[in-house]
């Protein structure tokens, strides 16, 4: 495994796979990896000829200064498991090298899908994060990006600024990893004890919730349900909704493309996650 740290030596090492016209696979990441990250990891060996994964913290998607101070950065541990892992090259790039060029992603239309839900309560955040992909994918070039579903509004919007943009790269959407406990997998539960990630299930036990009433209550009546049992088990909630899974506009019934969606504070932890309620 290569471990790379400058734009010129990362072409060096991916070029031989672009001139043969292999697949490239990429996943980024903020590093601090988890499960869930090794679910894209193995996906993207499976999938492609050549994968890279990125570590790098992102301050430009971060509202809170003291959140982006507090999390976890462990890129040693991260190398020893991406190498365990078979990866081909790990990209830990620096601000400048990323954002010392024009961005088209700081102008891009994003129709609205980065004004609600995490974009309500995080203003500008998913502006950070698109001109951050935006320019590990002009880095990289691959052939397939590799994006966990745990973050549902950041897919649906960084294949909003793929397709506005027109990059020749498909995106592979992967299912959320779980704790045994249902709690979604995230860096951020490092920052949880045991027994305060038992208290985060709850918001995965509310959106099962969601899936198994839906044909009984409206979602007003299981959003307000929702929202005293989350209270209760002590978490601060920011954001309980039922919304359409293509253009995230809130919904008074169910239908065949409403997904539950979460956001709540656990210990001073912001945790998000969500659960589409069609059908498997």
């Amino acid at each position: 495994m290569q471990t790379i740290y400058s734009r010129l030596e990362l072409n060096d090492a991916i070029d031989p796979t672009r001139n043969r016209s292999g697949s490239l696979g990429f996943v980024p990441t903020m590093g601090a990896l988890h499960e869930g990250h090794f679910s894209l990891v193995e996906k993207a060996l499976s999938t492609c000829d050549y994968t890279v994964v990125s570590i790098f913290v992102n301050p430009k998607q971060f509202n809170n200064s003291e959140d982006y101070d507090c999390y976890p950065r462990q890129v040693e541990s991260d190398l020893r498991l991406l190498e365990k892992l078979g990866v081909d090259t790990v990209y830990l790039p620096n601000y400048a090298a990323l954002f010392s060029e024009t961005n088209p992603a700081a102008t891009v239309d994003l129709h609205g899908l980065d004004s609600v839900l995490e974009g309500a309560s995080r203003p500008g955040h998913f502006r950070g994060v698109v001109e951050v992909v935006y320019a590990l994918l002009d880095h990289i070039n691959p052939t397939h990006l590799f994006l966990g579903l745990k973050d549902f509004q950041q897919v649906l919007i960084i294949k909003n600024m793929i397709h506005n943009l027109g990059l020749p790269v498909s995106v592979v959407a992967c299912e959320t990893r779980r704790e045994a406990s249902g709690l979604a997998m995230s860096s951020r539960n490092q920052r949880l004890s045991p027994s305060q990630q038992e208290d985060a299930a709850v918001l995965y036990r509310i959106l099962k919730n969601f899936k198994n009433k839906q044909a009984l209550h409206s979602p007003e009546h299981l959003i307000s349900e929702g929202i005293e049992e989350i209270s209760r088990a002590l978490l601060v909630v920011d954001y309980l909704a039922v919304v359409d899974a293509k253009t995230l506009s809130a919904l008074d019934s169910f239908g065949p493309s409403a997904i539950a969606c979460v956001a709540a504070t656990c210990h001073g932890v912001r945790l998000i996650d969500n659960l589409p309620l069609w059908d498997d």
